[in-house]
């Protein structure tokens, strides 16, 4: 079974702050392949879905990324078996106000609160913290998706 993380930049309102704030991607997520094609687990606009899809659709910047390691099947299954018990839990709009925070803070010198949610990128790392993947510096709050794709753990693969 193939495991891979996508981080991509996809148009739209968030995606204009996104580039205003000097990022180059706006989602994060885990994709896995099963008979039937790709399935996509995300945490999106409202709550966490197990769903059809290679994730790059509506994509116009993007990177897969597997484990410089590869993963053994049970590992990879343990990912998305955790994953799939998350699905359905709610989008934390709170933490996405809590990210803006970090981005201003950031780009622009501000001194915000920053503490931990549960967003897109949230969701992919501690999925993969879970079964010991660090794939960013544990313990850090508001992982970006720029921050994953940068990833000493990860490597690049063809989509």
């Amino acid at each position: 079974m193939r495991l891979q993380i996508g981080v991509i930049f996809t148009p739209g309102p968030v995606g204009s702050v996104v580039r205003l704030l000097g990022l180059r991607f706006s989602h994060a997520f885990i994709r896995y392949e099963k008979p039937d094609g790709w399935w996509l687990m995300d945490s999106g606009l409202w709550r966490i879905k197990d769903r059809p899809s290679t994730g790059l659709e509506r994509a116009t910047d993007y990177v897969i990324l597997e484990t410089k390691e590869p993963l053994d099947p049970n590992t990879a299954q343990r990912i998305i078996d955790y994953a799939r018990g998350n699905v359905g839990k709610l989008y934390d709009f709170w933490g996405a106000v809590r990210l803006g925070w970090r981005l201003l803070r950031q780009r622009f010198g501000l001194h915000a609160l920053a503490y931990p949610s549960y967003i897109c990128t949230d969701f992919v790392v501690d999925c993969f913290h879970r079964v010991g993947i660090d794939i960013v510096p544990p313990g850090q709050l508001l992982v970006l998706p720029d921050e994953i794709a940068a990833s000493d753990k990860l490597v690049e693969v063809l989509a």
